[in-house]
């Protein structure tokens, strides 16, 4: 009976671009005849719950929900991200920090860049230790670089490392306990972050956001969310508004 429900939620919002609890909620009573409101709304709930512990039904912003086959985004993990992983954790185990690297971005882009780097963020009363554990290590680790350290080195070198400051409740993963951002946090940072990822602007910049949002399933509240705790929700909702063909617009509300 649970499968009979699922699948027939499923086939009625078929073709429908966005579904609120509301017409979930409506679909159970024209379907199951259920009465009783505080049953209803544990059954409706239980489904939703169901429906997206399986992947079948994707959150988009609290109360809203899509039906769709996009995948879930993963950055690309490769030998220096694990070793950096290892190196943080082992010495300081529990500390909140994810890494990344920007190789991950280059499926979005038209112009390849030449090299890539890691970014590796952390608490910040922790910057300067991540920082001499990966130089002690022999590891290519620069803390909080600006633009002109940017541009001369780290995009010229090989294996550079961004050691950074980490937003709290940052939209992380993790896979294979490997810390890794969120494409919801990715986007946000390299939006926000233009000194840094100086490369990843411009046409290339709307190439990242509108590849993003066409292929893999974006979480509308985590991203505005989090670009609220840097504080560029505003600017981002505009450049979304404006630049972006593949965003849902009345999800930006």
């Amino acid at each position: 009976m649970k499968a009979d429900k699922e699948d027939l939620l499923l086939e009625h919002f078929k073709d429908s671009d966005v579904i609120t609890r509301s017409d979930i909620t409506m679909f159970y009573i024209s379907h199951f005849d259920e009465a009783d409101s505080n049953r209803l709304d544990a059954r409706v709930s239980k489904l939703i719950y169901r429906l997206k512990s399986k992947g079948l039904l994707l959150s988009l912003k609290s109360g809203v929900y899509k039906i769709e086959t996009k995948n879930n985004f993963l950055p690309a993990k490769d030998k220096l991200i694990q070793k950096l992983d290892t190196a943080f954790s082992k010495q300081y185990p529990d500390i909140f920090y994810c890494v990344w690297s920007t190789q991950s971005l280059h499926q979005f882009m038209n112009l390849q860049p030449f090299r890539h780097f890691y970014v590796f963020e952390t608490e910040k009363d922790l910057l300067e230790s991540a920082f001499y554990l990966f130089k002690e290590k022999n590891i290519n680790a620069y803390l909080n670089p600006d633009k002109e350290i940017t541009e001369k080195y780290i995009s010229e070198s090989k294996n550079a490392v961004v050691i950074k400051k980490i937003t709290s409740r940052s939209p992380l993963i993790e896979t294979s306990k490997i810390k890794t951002p969120m494409l919801e946090k990715i986007l946000v940072d390299v939006f926000c972050d233009s000194d840094i990822f100086f490369f990843y602007q411009g046409n290339e910049l709307k190439n990242i956001f509108d590849i993003s949002f066409k292929n893999y399933h974006i979480n509308y509240s985590k991203l505005l969310n989090y670009a609220e705790r840097r504080k560029q929700k505003a600017k981002i909702i505009q450049y979304l508004k404006e630049n972006i063909q593949n965003v849902n617009p009345v999800l930006l509300a």
